[in-house]
């Protein structure tokens, strides 16, 4: 997504409003495949976006690693840029390169994301 504001503009990726599916699906993409999980991450942590900090109470899993765990817990799913001053979307052309730098670091971030979806989607048609 791209947004703008009164307050400037923002970018990122994620799904909202995840059900318990959606983030049992998350879960069985961490649980199934952790070294390729933690590599579609690594862009997001790297690159400064901020994560969703919305987490479970009680931990889904007990005894992961940190960085597994920093992600295993959440709520719902999302990696943004901070804020930037409206002022920034003067510039076309730099905002265009941003941009695109942004979305080729958070393809592998998106393309997991789909795949969660994709689960779920193939779950909740087992059940009809």
């Amino acid at each position: 997504w791209f947004e703008v504001a009164p307050r400037g503009d923002q970018y990122g990726s994620g799904i909202w409003g995840a059900t318990p599916a959606t983030m049992a699906a998350w879960r069985r993409q961490i649980d199934e495949k952790p070294a390729s999980f933690l590599r579609a991450v690594s862009p997001v942590l790297q690159g400064g976006y901020e994560v969703s900090d919305e987490r479970y109470r009680r931990p889904k899993k007990e005894d992961l690693p940190a960085k597994i765990a920093f992600w295993y817990n959440l709520k719902e799913v999302y990696a943004s840029c901070p804020w930037k001053p409206v002022e920034g979307l003067l510039d076309a052309a730099a905002v265009e390169n941003e941009m695109r730098c942004a979305m080729e670091q958070l393809t592998p971030f998106y393309r997991m994301l789909c795949k969660v979806v994709e689960w779920e989607q193939t779950a909740l048609e087992r059940e009809e």
